[in-house]
């Protein structure tokens, strides 16, 4: 998501992330019976569990760059160099 698109609009990349969101986002407020029916969950009846996988694992990919690059700064900021639980 480092170089922009020549006519201004998104570049692939960033249209893949849009996508995932507005995906995510539709399928976190439909209806789905495996949430009312416990031992459907693991079926993916109408297949939403599938696409919500699918979407976050795009987000993550386009995300997770950045969430490591501002640790890194924060750690070199603040001097610390391991992760601290």
């Amino acid at each position: 998501m480092d170089i922009a698109a020549e006519d201004g609009g998104l570049e692939p990349k960033e249209k893949e992330h849009m996508d995932a969101i507005y995906r995510a986002i539709d399928c976190f407020f439909s209806f789905n019976v495996a949430n009312y029916i416990p031992f459907l969950r693991g079926w993916n009846i109408d297949k939403e569990e599938a696409h919500v996988r699918e979407a976050v694992d795009i987000l993550n990919i386009c995300n997770d760059p950045i969430i490591h690059e501002r640790m890194h700064l924060w750690r070199k900021k603040c001097g610390k160099e391991t992760e601290e639980d």
